[in-house]
This record gives C-alpha cells, structure tokens and sequence, in this order.
C-alpha cells in the first residue's frame, strides 16, 4: 500500500503544480502600443510593412528631415516579454518616414497585487531622407 500512497501524493502533487501554474498564467498580460506626433510636414504613408533604418547608437550621415515623434509603450504583467518596436515602424511607414532615431527608453515597475507591471516607454524621432525621389 506504500507504493499506492506515493503514487497519490506524486498525482495530487502534480495537480496542484498544474492548477497554480493555470491560476498564475491568468495574470500574465502584454500590451503595446505606439502613436505618431507630427511636427507638421505630412507625407503619404508607405506600405504596411516598409523597410525602416533604425539609428541607436549614432546619428544617420547623410542629409535628413525631421517629421515627428513616434512613442511606443508596453505593458508586462508579472511574466512575459512585449515588444513595441514592430509597432513603432509601422506607425513610421503609415507617415511616410524612412528611418527612426532613437531618442529614449525608460522601464517604470509598479508593485500591484499580484506581483508587479512593467511598462517600457520608448520614443524615436521620425525622419525621411532629404532629397530623395520616390
């Protein structure tokens, strides 16, 4: 009867594993989102999916225009890992920019209930190539 008490204990034990892990995952929460300021120049948006540089370390070396300011947030809740750069290039080719300048990051953790949340604040300055044709 030993074995029969083991292997009830082992099943429980792994029942309550799975149950917390379900109770723990409903916390679990991503978003991002990201939003275009204009500085005023307005171009025509590019396709959905268009090529965008993006400069972090140093500033680009060939002549450009300033069109505004694209900011992107994500929110993480307890697990997981968002990521808003996909989100920041589309608002770039939605307004007709070529490259994006890297200009801030900031991580903000707030304790809550349940754990914690992240959220990441990210912002670039928009820019299109000077004197390029399309």
């Amino acid at each position: 009867m030993k074995s029969a008490g083991v292997l009830l204990s082992s099943c429980l034990a792994l029942v309550l594993v799975l149950a917390g892990c379900s109770a723990y995952s409903k916390f679990v929460e991503i978003g991002t989102s990201a939003k275009y300021v204009s500085f005023g120049n307005t171009y025509p948006p590019k396709p959905e999916e268009c090529p965008i540089e993006i400069f972090a370390a140093k500033l680009p070396d060939r002549p450009y225009e300033e069109l505004g300011v694209v900011e992107g947030k994500e929110t993480v809740m307890l697990l997981g890992s968002g990521d808003v750069l996909p989100e920041m290039i589309q608002e770039a080719c939605q307004a007709g920019g070529d490259a994006l300048i890297m200009i801030g990051d900031e991580e903000i953790t707030t304790k809550t209930e349940n754990g914690s949340t992240t959220t990441r604040y990210v912002s670039a300055t928009l820019i299109r190539w000077s004197g390029e044709v399309e």
